[in-house]
């Protein structure tokens, strides 16, 4: 009776532990289309062959009048892309023996899930130029919260996650990690997520206490090679108005008493660069506002006595050991070397006593400044302040000799081909972003009332372009959808990194 039940014990263990080497999971319900297949060895086989089908199928009858996809594979796992969201689907796995089946494992069965950015009849992203390079590659698209192939076609969806609705989120900043995995903003907070969109890591509510107790992630969140995570933070201050023009203001924490008329009923915010390990614990973090209040920042008055600063990029040269960070609202990009916090060096045009917005004639209300592999500063400069010319993406040279830089090229973002329907002028005073790809080409995304999403290598030569639109069934057209940032998976062998690694080995 004992060896009985021990017998069944086993065999059920085994069972068990063979359906979990099963991938996709028994009606498992997926993300997305491009689909890591996963089965356990088979004694003896020379190679395995795959077969799916249309539709949930109860039998083999059923089965093989509905297959539409037949691969062979040397090893136990294989990649295969779906047709379609939103549909079921069923497989099985078949052992090969020299030229005879061995064995047929049982039809599995799983589906595809469906959000309105994913579904093709709503959601598109019309190819502009289709790819000259780069064609197994991959982009973010944070405004349809999606990935697409190169084609246009999406392969893979963000879907609600931590209770969280992203369709009522606006998540931002989408981008793959050098450890094969997916960072981003959702909701004032920052999320580390697999292929599955299960959460990897993600920092505790007000684990960094801004003054006014609630921590605000913003506009930039990366991992970094040494697998710490490094984003923008938001600090709240009270401004104390100058009392004259030559006199200085002052920045209270949060929780100072108010003296009647003696500061300012609002905040003012100041973006903060907060660095965390796996384990959530705060390792290093830098806050502007001790630059600012002792910097030029203090003879740029407005009406209020005080400014936006608007700090919204920076980037981490993990190498050289230094942060730049962007600050759109007075047109600047700071640097500061890691981990003393001084800053080295402030590029824009410095403010004086008596002067109100001196204007920068490199950028304006620029976002996401980077460094390049040859040492470059650049950045997409979306040049609102001169309303009459496009957006420009511009690369600098940093003279330490000077302390100023020197532009040395710039590619501007004519959209005229693009043909949208869109009031004229263009807007682009929000969003947009760079950032360079494997051969020194760029991939670029224009944020606004044109969101054109493009790849330009620095022969100034256009090598792939795009647009995502969403259909109104009110007016029978394709309107442009309000996107802030792109990023690219530039490989199909870290797009299949990132897949098998949300495989339970």
């Amino acid at each position: 009776m004992h060896k009985i039940l021990g017998f069944f014990i086993f065999f059920s263990l085994a069972t068990q532990q063979l359906m979990s080497q099963v991938i996709p999971g028994e009606r498992k319900m997926l993300n997305y289309r491009l689909i890591g297949f996963s089965f356990p060895p088979v004694s003896g086989a020379d190679s395995y062959r795959l077969e799916i089908a249309a539709g949930s199928c109860s039998n083999e009858k059923e089965f093989e009048k509905n297959i539409f996809k037949h691969l062979k594979t040397n090893t136990n796992r294989l990649i295969a892309e779906v047709p379609s969201f939103g549909k079921q689907y069923t497989w099985r796995v078949s052992a090969v023996k020299g030229t005879s089946v061995n064995t047929k494992s049982p039809l599995h069965h799983f589906s595809t899930g469906i959000i309105p950015e994913a579904d093709t009849a709503v959601t598109r992203m019309r190819i502009l130029k289709n790819a000259a390079t780069y064609k197994d590659a991959y982009v973010f698209v944070d405004g349809t919260r999606a990935l697409y192939d190169m084609r246009g076609n999406p392969v893979w969806y963000l879907p609600d996650i931590d209770s969280l609705s992203t369709a009522d989120c606006y998540p931002r900043d989408m981008k793959l990690t050098p450890q094969g995995t997916i960072t981003i903003l959702i909701h004032k907070g920052i999320y580390e997520l697999n292929y599955d969109a299960e959460i990897l890591w993600k920092m505790p509510k007000n684990a960094h206490r801004s003054p006014d107790s609630v921590e605000f992630y913003h506009h930039e969140f990366t991992r970094l090679a040494n697998g710490h995570y490094m984003t923008l933070g938001d600090e709240k201050l009270l401004c104390q108005k100058p009392a004259s023009t030559d006199s200085n203001f002052a920045l209270l924490p949060m929780e100072k008493a108010l003296p009647n008329g003696t500061y300012s009923n609002d905040r003012m915010s100041f973006g903060t660069i907060i660095e965390y390990d796996e384990n959530n614990r705060q390792v290093w973090a830098w806050k502007s506002s001790d630059y600012f209040k002792k910097s030029d920042i203090y003879f740029h008055k407005i009406a209020s006595g005080f400014v936006d600063v608007h700090e919204n990029a920076f980037y981490f040269d993990e190498k050289n050991k230094a942060a730049y960070l962007s600050f759109k609202g007075i047109d600047r990009i700071v640097k500061v070397n890691y981990p003393e916090g001084n800053v080295i060096n402030a590029y824009g045009e410095k403010y004086k006593p008596g002067m109100g917005e001196p204007g920068n004639k490199l950028f304006c209300g620029q976002h996401s400044c980077r460094r390049s592999s040859d040492g470059y500063l650049y950045l997409f400069n979306n040049n609102f302040c001169n309303p009459a010319s496009w957006p420009t993406l511009v690369m600098m040279k940093e003279n330490p000799n000077t302390g100023k830089l020197e532009k040395i090229w710039e590619y501007e973002c004519d959209v005229n081909y693009v043909g949208i329907r869109s009031p004229k002028p263009y807007s682009f005073g929000i969003g947009g972003n760079v950032f360079e790809l494997p051969d020194k080409s760029f991939l670029a995304s224009l944020s606004g009332s044109c969101t054109n999403i493009f790849i330009v290598n620095r022969d100034k030569k256009l090598l792939w372009s795009a647009v995502c639109e969403r259909w109104s069934p009110e007016t029978k057209q394709w309107n442009p959808i309000l996107n802030y940032r792109a990023s690219m998976i530039t490989s199909r062998a870290d797009m299949d990194r990132l897949i098998w690694n949300s495989v339970k080995k």
